[in-house]
């Protein structure tokens, strides 16, 4: 609060014969001199001279000057223990608004940086930091992903690839995808087969694993995977299916009738193609090489390793930050559960780890007795 103070002056004009001033003489409270003519008297203090008077007077904090040469003749504020000698002068002394560069008044301070002050509500809100997809200013927001956004707009359809809200476009199984990844989405048949290719070749090559199986690739909307699955649609985003015919009279396994078959969604952008197909190839690994290791965290837990080791080839690490955070638990878990195994001598130690699993689970052969 800005206050208002007057400093009375009295000018003391005294007629004196020269023999009572010299009994009444006075001594200058500024400059010691002994008044013999007439005198101003400020506070009770006598002076001799306009200029020592006004050397008495208060100084103005930001300009200096006394308080008698401000624009009020006198008159002077008193702010925090500061004096100013007009309005102008205590302008000066306010903070700059992070904003406008005017003087803060106000000086609405930010919560995040209190170093920061802004002279009016209105460019305080240019400080906050502003939603994503309607540019208001958020006073609270989610963060997803690095992104932020308002509740309303964090409520609004995602995108089926990178996750996040403000999805415009609405395919015909009901999923949603943002312009920027429908751009780069795998839609055709024929560039989600070399993809696919690619990913059973890369396996081979980096991780040294790979099946001899004859497996069908098939792109599929969620309402095909989601017949197929028999679960929740979206839920999933590719299947790996092993099947092989029985003889009519026994449950014995005919030889050379599998078919392997592998279903993944249509509209995943490569880098989330890439991921979701070393993933079910890693369950054809784990089928061949470990066919009696099961339980499905093991099996869930196998493949999102093998499909993050792969995500790291391919320069999509980010990914694997996500399989940590899946909200289906068995996958992050199982994830979670050889990412500890492979503390030591990665993919080796899984390997062994499921050898041993594999082994350990093995139906045991009943030797029939010899008479």
């Amino acid at each position: 609060m800005k206050k208002y103070f007057s400093i009375p002056l009295f000018l003391l004009l005294v007629f004196m014969s020269s023999a009572a001033l010299l009994a009444q003489a006075r001594t200058c409270a500024n400059c010691g001199k002994t008044i013999t003519k007439d005198f101003l008297e400020y506070n009770g203090q006598p002076y001799c001279s306009q200029k020592c008077f006004e050397a008495a007077l208060p100084k103005c904090s930001v300009c200096g000057k006394s308080v008698g040469e401000g624009t009020k003749q006198g008159e002077y504020l008193k702010v925090n223990g500061k004096i100013f000698c007009s309005d102008k002068c205590f302008e000066r002394s306010l903070p700059k608004c992070a904003a406008c560069g005017k003087p803060a008044k106000k000086q609405i301070r930010s919560a995040d940086d209190v170093s920061k002050v802004y002279c009016s509500q209105e460019c305080y809100q240019t400080s906050l930091p502003k939603c994503e997809l309607c540019q208001n200013p958020l006073n609270s927001w989610k963060e997803m992903s690095g992104h932020i956004y308002c509740n309303q707009c964090a409520d609004l359809p995602k995108c089926l690839d990178c996750r996040l809200p403000g999805a415009s476009i609405e395919l015909p199984d009901g999923r949603h995808i943002c312009q920027a990844c429908e751009k780069e989405a795998v839609i055709s048949r024929d560039q989600a087969q070399k993809l696919f290719e690619k990913v059973r070749a890369d396996i081979k090559q980096q991780l040294n694993l790979s099946t001899d199986h004859r497996i069908t690739f098939k792109l599929v909307d969620a309402r095909e995977l989601g017949r197929i699955t028999g679960v929740t649609v979206f839920s999933e985003q590719g299947l790996y299916s092993h099947k092989w015919k029985t003889y009519q009279t026994a449950k014995t396994k005919v030889p050379d009738s599998d078919t392997f078959v592998i279903y993944i969604l249509s509209h995943l952008t490569p880098k989330y193609f890439y991921n979701i197909a070393a993933h079910e190839l890693a369950h054809d690994i784990h089928d061949a090489y470990f066919p009696y290791a099961k339980g499905r965290e093991l099996e869930e837990g196998f493949a999102e390793y093998v499909s993050s080791l792969m995500n790291a080839c391919w320069g999509n690490d980010s990914l694997n930050l996500e399989k940590l955070q899946n909200q289906e638990k068995i996958y992050a878990q199982g994830y979670q559960r050889f990412l500890k195994i492979a503390e030591k001598n990665g993919l080796t130690d899984v390997l062994a780890y499921m050898e041993k699993q594999n082994k350990a689970s093995k139906p045991k052969t009943i030797k029939k007795k010899t008479k």
